[in-house]
């Protein structure tokens, strides 16, 4: 189970940007432009299965009991850093879990580690700033919030061609 227990404040793509981008001058809309910017975030974000802004994960991997090795897949990469890791006890207490193996890997990063119930604790996300993500990723976020204020009534079915083409080097791969 993952849960996110922490956000950046920041957007992916400034109001003004979008603004701009759709050449809007009135103020009329900027409630109804964050709130796409915020929907567009999200959607590129379940799209490359990658977090864009910093966040703080809580990751719970349930393993079997007895310390087995237990490879984790950290969700959501890139990561930033391991916060803690712990060994969740049958009474809910935590021990602090010092020994383990971390493989980085870029858009795949896993840990190694002997335990039951295991807690991981991560910051992953690009940075805490637009200016940390790919320039790519960001002008695929305007595009698909333009996409959303033109298209109103109807519902953006499927990432537009161009959006497709844009976050595709970034996108998490499974291969199952």
């Amino acid at each position: 189970m993952i849960e996110c227990l922490s956000t950046c404040d920041g957007y992916v793509i400034t109001l003004e940007h979008l603004k701009n981008h759709l050449r809007l001058t009135e103020s009329h809309e900027d409630y109804y432009l964050e709130t796409i910017i915020k929907a567009a975030t999200v959607a590129v974000e379940n799209y490359l299965q990658r977090t864009l802004l910093q966040k703080t994960l809580r990751l719970t991997h349930s393993g079997d009991q007895g310390g087995q090795m237990h490879t984790i897949h950290l969700l959501y990469p890139p990561l930033l850093s391991i916060v803690s890791v712990n060994e969740i006890l049958s009474n809910e207490e935590r021990r602090l879990i010092k020994r383990y193996m971390l493989t980085p890997h870029g858009s795949k990063p896993y840990m190694s580690v002997y335990g039951g119930v295991v807690e991981i604790v991560y910051k992953a996300g690009y940075g805490e700033h637009a200016d940390c993500i790919p320039f790519p990723i960001r002008h695929g976020v305007t595009l698909l919030a333009a996409e959303m204020y033109d298209k109103r009534v109807d519902c953006v079915d499927v990432l537009s061609t161009t959006v497709q083409f844009l976050l595709q080097p970034y996108r998490v791969m499974s291969c199952v």
